[in-house]
């Protein structure tokens, strides 16, 4: 019987620590995220001036540079700025995507493409914690 009651009660101590922990990690992700995205806007602002959804646009349409297109994109699906919506769409190919595609290779249309769905109000589980 008293043994019975133990386990009870270290069952229920594992599952508190982990989902403590499961949190504490989540909290981790969500902040490096949001930072990221900060960094993204910072970078891009510094070189092409204005509001940092405007900055990535620049940034993405930059046909002197292919680096930190797909940067940009992935950025602007995580700040969910409906603005940036049709500006992006203009980049989808709609063709059929690789299995993988280089980042550095132009813009990554799978990349594009889940930075699309989440403009057209796909659910960003991070968002909550790191937006505005």
């Amino acid at each position: 019987m008293i043994l019975k009651k133990i386990d009870k009660n270290l069952i229920t101590y594992i599952i508190g620590i982990s989902i403590i922990f499961f949190l504490f990690i989540f909290f981790i992700i969500c902040a490096q995220i949001g930072y990221d995205v900060k960094k993204r806007c910072e970078m891009a602002q510094s070189r092409y001036g204005g509001e940092c959804v405007d900055a990535l646009m620049y940034q993405v349409a930059d046909d002197s540079s292919q680096y930190g297109k797909n940067s940009a994109i992935w950025a602007l699906g995580q700040l969910g700025d409906k603005k940036a919506l049709s500006f992006l769409e203009k980049y989808d190919t709609g063709k059929l995507l690789p299995k993988r595609e280089s980042w550095n290779e132009g813009i990554s249309q799978y990349e594009l493409r889940k930075a699309i769905k989440l403009l057209r109000g796909g659910f960003n589980l991070s968002a909550f914690i790191w937006r505005n």
